[in-house]
């Protein structure tokens, strides 16, 4: 939907804070300055809680080359999200009524 082509969805390992699990991917994507902002914002606005961290924007090309805001780039960048970890795996003190 926000015309961008994505390069690289590497996931990172579990890790574990507090209650929750926090889920990481490494992402690449490569479009116009526009449309990668906007993938972006599709993220972040997903249901679940999904932000974009630690981006990377690289602009291909030489300033002098490229029309304001319309050239093509890449973002890196890492996703991160809170789960909640399987209850059996959960420590009693951490379960309701624990």
């Amino acid at each position: 939907r926000a015309n961008v082509d994505v390069q690289g969805l590497d996931p990172e390992p579990v890790e574990i804070v507090g209650p929750y699990n926090t889920r990481d991917f490494q992402m690449t994507v490569v479009g116009e300055y526009h449309n990668v902002a906007r993938f972006m914002t599709e993220i972040a606005s997903l249901p679940r809680i999904v932000s974009p961290v630690q981006a990377d924007l690289q602009i291909f090309g030489s300033p002098a080359s490229r029309p304001h805001m319309e050239s093509p780039g890449q973002a890196s960048f890492r996703t991160q999200t809170y789960v909640l970890p399987d209850q059996a795996s959960l420590p009693p003190a951490v379960l309701p009524g624990g």
